[in-house]
């Protein structure tokens, strides 16, 4: 079967710091965080010189807070004060930037935010809690078999039907293998992952790898590895970024040795079948990834992407809210331009009786527009 790689590279990274954040940051995060809980809905706060996006709830793990720094940043779990357990602080770091900027790069942003917010940090103070490596494949018609994979005893494989997909019968879509914060290998149709989450900035990112423009309707395998926690400190024995962060490969290649995608021969023993030419392609790339490995496309021309996708979104939801209300209330075609102009009346009656509370909620809305996309 004939097959292209057309992208190889972190797809996701979580770390954990030994540090907690200064009473100052936190009384701006609680601020913020009741903000949110009392409008239900998440609000902008500005903290290190950066704007965020504070939500009204906090994660599981004690975390009281959840930040985002954006569509380029990352996913910030902060604990408000000291604990048992010394670990206040969990960025989980996005896979656009980390395609972007590499894994290495966004380590070190994920430091200078800590310390520009006043956190106190050691060289071993990080450690890694979660490393994805995923590898995207044009492949011609294949289907995704689960029979076709081997893994260890211990290992347990589960069979999954995506909510997103439009396919009829029993055509699978994904398998995972294995289950987090050990190890992991997810196989699933990437290109009907974009579609469903609105990420339509892999296709710029497949096209600059390939050379060549990626059709949007070709159809994108996409194979993960991903390794939690425990399969790290298995492995290494440690969990700590200096020690690690440059041995990934290796790690990746004890995955991609425990499960493997196999072609069926004659041999009643499935671990004995030989590696299917796909995973030997894998395996191949794998053992020759660098560290880290960034892209080389314009980061600030992706996101005034996504920041007018999001435009159109909103427009659409608006018309589609505009002709949903005019018929409820009678309104046929021929009334339209007559129901707007009703529309803009009672617009006109609203904003006189809020008066300065439409603008608090615009003045809101405008800085969490801007912490979403500057």
């Amino acid at each position: 079967m004939p097959f292209e790689i057309i992208y190889s590279g972190y797809d996701g990274l979580d770390l954990s710091y030994r540090t907690f954040l200064p009473d100052h940051i936190l009384h701006i995060l609680s601020a913020a965080k009741s903000e949110a809980s009392k409008t239900h809905r998440s609000v902008a706060a500005h903290i290190g010189g950066v704007e965020c996006v504070v939500s009204s709830s906090g994660a599981v793990g004690g975390y009281q807070f959840n930040v985002d720094t954006g569509p380029l940043g990352v996913t910030w779990l902060i604990k408000d004060a000291e604990r048992s357990d010394p670990w206040g602080c969990r960025a989980s770091i996005k896979s656009l930037p980390l395609a972007l900027f590499g894994a290495e790069e966004m380590k070190r942003r994920c430091d200078e935010f800590l310390l520009a917010l006043g956190a106190q940090l050691r060289p071993m103070d990080c450690r890694v809690s979660r490393v994805d490596f995923a590898i995207d494949m044009v492949l011609p018609g294949f289907t995704l078999e689960p029979n076709n994979f081997v893994c260890h005893s211990k290992s347990k494989k589960t069979d999954y039907r995506q909510i997103e997909t439009t396919r009829a019968g029993d055509v699978i879509s994904g398998i995972r293998i294995g289950k987090m914060p050990n190890l992991q290998l997810a196989v699933y149709d990437k290109r009907q992952d974009i579609i469903a989450k609105k990420k339509a900035y892999w296709w710029d990112i497949w096209s600059q790898h390939a050379g060549r423009e990626i059709a949007h309707d070709q159809i994108v395998w996409r194979f993960e590895l991903r390794a939690g926690r425990k399969a790290i400190d298995s492995y290494f024995n440690s969990t700590s970024w200096e020690l690690i962060s440059h041995c990934f490969g290796n790690l990746f290649r004890n995955i991609a040795s425990r499960i493997r995608m196999v072609q069926p021969c004659s041999d009643t023993n499935r671990s004995r079948w030989p590696d299917d030419k796909i995973w030997t392609a894998c395996r191949e790339l794998i053992a020759a990834i660098p560290p880290h490995s960034p892209t080389a496309l314009d980061p600030k021309a992706i996101l005034e992407r996504l920041e007018d996708e999001r435009r159109i979104q909103l427009a659409n939801q608006y018309f589609g809210l505009e002709t949903s209300l005019a018929a409820s209330v009678g309104y046929d075609a021929d009334e339209f331009n007559e129901f707007l102009k009703r529309i803009a009346e009672v617009r006109d009656e609203r904003l006189k009786v809020s008066g300065k509370n439409f603008q608090n909620i615009l003045a809101s809305k405008s800085a969490l527009w801007k912490a979403r996309f500057s």
